[in-house]
């Protein structure tokens, strides 16, 4: 059996926030930007919508994207939940 612990769980959260910081922030930013502009799509829709953008405009993403489209994949769907359970609290 492993142990895990919040210490364990923090620590790996910011090691992958700190990984490919401005990837994700440009991923937030488009986000941010189909969230508000197209209210009608769906919700895979709009993250077809920012992988494309992803794939398009970040160079880095472009190099390897192998790596990096799964883990902003992984990305939407943990930061998106997230926001919307925060959007409900206020």
């Amino acid at each position: 059996m492993k142990n895990y612990s919040i210490a364990a769980a923090v620590s790996s959260t910011i090691q992958a926030l700190e990984t490919g910081q401005e990837i994700y922030t440009q991923v937030a930013n488009a986000m941010d930007s189909i969230e508000q502009s197209s209210s009608h799509l769906t919700g895979s829709a709009k993250k077809e919508w920012v992988l494309e953008y992803a794939a398009k405009e970040i160079k880095e993403v472009l190099t390897d994207l192998d790596y990096w489209i799964p883990k902003i994949m992984q990305w939407i769907d943990i930061f998106k939940a997230a926001y919307n359970a925060l959007k409900a609290l206020f």
